[in-house]
């Protein structure tokens, strides 16, 4: 049952993962300007950031095993939504660069965003 919630948890981690990086990606298309990298984006960092934080809190909380992985279902949706979205004329020979330098660095942070969740959530339910 355990691993049946955190898989659950781990698809919406991954359907937020994808939908930030596609949402801010896709953002100037509305004001009339063409696909942008999510990251170049001020909002991203603002909102879609901390809401990806929060959501790896919530699921630490709820879940006892596989904290390692929730971080990583997020990270595949992110980079899945990078692969289909895009601005033209750039190609994928710097994933691996963003993977190294973005991808790794934001695996530490949603692993203790999900640790610190799952704290929390320990210690509230034993008061």
């Amino acid at each position: 049952m355990q691993r049946q919630l955190e898989t659950f948890y781990g698809m919406i981690l991954a359907g937020a993962g994808f939908a930030v990086w596609a949402l801010f990606a896709l953002l100037p298309v509305l004001s009339g300007h063409g696909i942008r990298e999510a990251w170049d984006m001020t909002p991203y960092w603002i909102l879609g950031v901390p809401l990806l934080l929060a959501l790896h809190g919530l699921a630490g909380a709820s879940t006892e095993d596989g904290a390692w992985r929730l971080p990583l279902w997020a990270i595949g949706g992110h980079i899945a939504s990078m692969l289909l979205i895009h601005p033209t004329g750039t190609n994928v020979a710097l994933l691996p660069f963003a993977v190294l330098y973005i991808g790794v660095p934001m695996y530490v942070v949603l692993l203790l965003a999900t640790l610190t969740g799952r704290m929390i959530g320990r210690r509230a339910g034993s008061t």
